[in-house]
């Protein structure tokens, strides 16, 4: 009895993309329209998915589903009848059971008809008709389409060979419900079938992709697949690391993973893995001396190795969408795919790839850096400073972090690199001079990571001219008024800190500064005495109040500061911390607590970055001179309005 057509009963309902709904499908929940569209279907329909404009088409077995990007594209869905149904005229749904057939049959009907033709070219036609049960990875149609000669002398071999017909064979019914997400079965070829499944719903066979599955026949069970399988896809017997040993293509590869736990892992057949195998001339492109620098330190080595080697098999042709990896280092690798194919950490990869008896190999031509392997402008371009790495380049220096034994690096971000002024910025990316300056002011020897700093510290930048001083507040730490936004970005010879601000090194003493604004008299007048009284290492706050904050006490209180060189000593200290506080540091909505030479006072500020101090508004702030840094007040600390009871 022949099998019910699909395409001789009138199509069932087809569901479009809602474009004003894009945002709703992006969640995991089913919108409402879905629903409904899946319910009006009647029995035993099925979704199918496809990408309008290209001949993509996956099978479901589901009545409800999400329209989704795959690779970029908006998929749209469509019903058909589930395998096995088919429609009957009025009734809804697909209330039909199609007669059972042969594995043949059953591939012939479901899209797999040039399979089946060299299966009977092969002559194998008897031996899957008579015996059983079968599993089948039918080709569908499509995977003929571009046929070489060579494939089509492995399908039907002109000697007494085996054809590849039968790599698509299992002489065992398995359902995808029965398999895991790695299994290894042997096929009728004499090759493993490594079979995976995904989170995303894709599921493979030999990293092809598995369009339709679990089509039930009388002596087995079909699966349909996108391409044709290929026997030199698999290394038989050999594990990774072995494959790796005796290819030509990696040999520098295998004198990296002599000797480390890697290849140990790479060895174990009771796990698998996928390795990004980079190519000799991968490691050729490195400059010269680094291959070295970075093979030489066990730490490193077995670090970039790591980073190569995800702890599980990964296909790409089920990679859909932007998705992380942890590899074995535990950092992420970004997968991502387009209509142009798949890439790894912006690393285009070709479909070039074999399996071995644990996991699957691909090649990549160039290495992937874990942070701990990075040089200091390798990491400030994975984190996207631009234009400090731009000024980097321009200052020559970048050979020579990499070649220091360690340093420290305070990086600004790219918005802080842009409050500079503008002529001030060109010329730091067109004037060596300039930018190497700039940079060496950024730069401290030694590996300086947030665990060993302390406020009040200084550290010599690379110049041997400048110090830095160290601030460390409430789960916040700082650097020359500049806070660390990200911190211990750590490289093979480099620690990196991200901050907020350039730092610029201070030009002038605060007394200098005073007298150059004109608007400090008062508190100017007794400061240099008060700052000789106390030893100090360039870490002070001082909170000058300008003179219109002095006018504006009552009479006899400026009278008294005027005439009483105590008093005016006691006030003056009241406004001078002994560590640098800036509101670059500071949350917003709290209040510190800061000790002065006197009396202890508030700093806070507000969601508009508004600062206060005690009572008295910060009209400018964070100023930079030797002594530390300047907080100018629209009032005086005085009488209790320092925000201290």
């Amino acid at each position: 009895m022949a099998m019910a057509r699909l395409d001789s009963v009138r199509p069932l309902f087809l569901l479009i993309i809602i474009i004003g709904a894009a945002g709703a499908a992006k969640k995991k929940r089913i919108p409402w329209w879905n629903l409904k569209a899946g319910q009006e279907q009647g029995p035993n329909a099925c979704v199918v998915e496809e990408i309008p404009g290209k001949n993509w088409k996956l099978w479901t077995e589901c009545k409800y589903h999400n329209n989704r990007d795959i690779c970029g594209q908006k998929t749209r869905l469509r019903y058909e009848c589930c395998g096995g149904f088919h429609q009957l005229d009025g009734e809804s749904g697909c209330p039909g059971v199609n007669p059972m057939a042969d594995v043949l049959q059953t591939a012939r009907h479901y899209g797999a008809g040039k399979f089946v033709e060299f299966v009977e070219q092969a002559g194998l036609t008897n031996r899957f008709k008579r015996e059983g049960p079968f599993t089948l990875f039918a080709p569908i149609d499509k995977a003929f389409e571009r046929l070489s000669g060579d494939q089509r002398l492995r399908l039907v071999p002109s000697r007494q060979k085996n054809s590849t017909i039968l790599l698509h064979a299992l002489d065992h019914r398995v359902t995808m419900d029965e398999i895991g997400s790695d299994t290894v079965l042997p096929s009728l070829y004499g090759v493993d079938l490594r079979l995976n499944k995904y989170t995303n719903g894709m599921k493979t066979v030999n990293c092809i992709l598995i369009v339709r599955k679990d089509l039930q026949a009388t002596n087995g069970i079909v699966h349909l697949v996108e391409k044709i399988l290929e026997p030199f896809y698999v290394v038989p017997g050999k594990s990774l690391a072995e494959m790796i040993q005796t290819d030509g293509r990696f040999s520098e590869l295998a004198k990296a993973l002599e000797g480390t736990k890697c290849k140990k892992k790479l060895q174990n057949p009771h796990q698998s893995f996928t390795i990004l195998a980079p190519s000799d001339e991968a490691f050729q492109k490195l400059p010269h001396g680094k291959m070295e620098r970075l093979l030489n330190d066990p730490e490193i080595r077995e670090a970039l190795l790591e980073n190569h080697i995800i702890p599980h098999p990964t296909c790409l042709s089920a990679v859909t969408t932007k998705t992380n990896q942890r590899t074995l280092g535990k950092e992420k690798l970004e997968f991502d795919c387009d209509s142009k194919g798949v890439s790894i950490s912006k690393q285009k990869m070709r479909n070039n790839y074999q399996l071995g008896t644990n996991g699957v190999l691909y090649m990549v031509d160039d290495l992937i850096f874990p942070q701990k392997a990075m040089s200091a402008m390798q990491i400030a371009e994975n984190e996207k400073l631009f234009t400090f790495s731009h000024v980097l380049r321009t200052s020559g220096l970048s050979d020579v972090l990499e070649t220091m034994p360690n340093m420290t690096l305070f990086a600004p971000n790219e918005a802080a690199m842009y409050t500079l002024p503008k002529e001030e910025l060109q010329q730091l990316k067109e004037n060596k001079e300039k930018a190497r300056k700039f940079v060496m002011y950024h730069v401290v020897e030694g590996n300086l990571r947030s665990d060993s700093m302390a406020a009040g510290r200084s550290v010599r930048t690379l110049d041997n001219k400048n110090k830095l001083r160290i601030q460390v507040e409430m789960n916040a730490f700082g650097v020359q008024g500049a806070k660390l936004e990200k911190r211990d970005l750590g490289g093979n010879n480099a620690c990196m800190h991200i901050i907020n601000k350039p730092l610029k090194p201070p030009m002038e003493s605060v007394e200098t500064f005073l007298r150059a604004k004109g608007d400090f008299t008062y508190f100017a007048k007794g400061l240099g005495q008060v700052l000789k009284s106390f030893a100090h290492n360039g870490t002070l706050t001082i909170m000058a109040p300008n003179d219109k904050a002095f006018r504006e006490l009552p009479e006899e209180t400026l009278q008294k500061y005027t005439s009483d060189r105590k008093y005016m000593q006691k006030i003056i200290k009241g406004h001078i911390a002994d560590h640098m506080v800036t509101f670059s540091m500071l949350r917003p909505g709290l209040k510190y607590l800061i000790k002065t030479k006197h009396t202890p006072v508030y700093f806070s500020q507000d969601k508009t970055g508004r600062g206060m101090i005690g009572e008295a508004e910060v009209v400018e702030s964070d100023i930079t001179v030797t002594e530390g840094v300047i907080q100018v007040l629209d009032k005086v600390l005085v009488n209790g309005n320092n925000g201290h009871k």
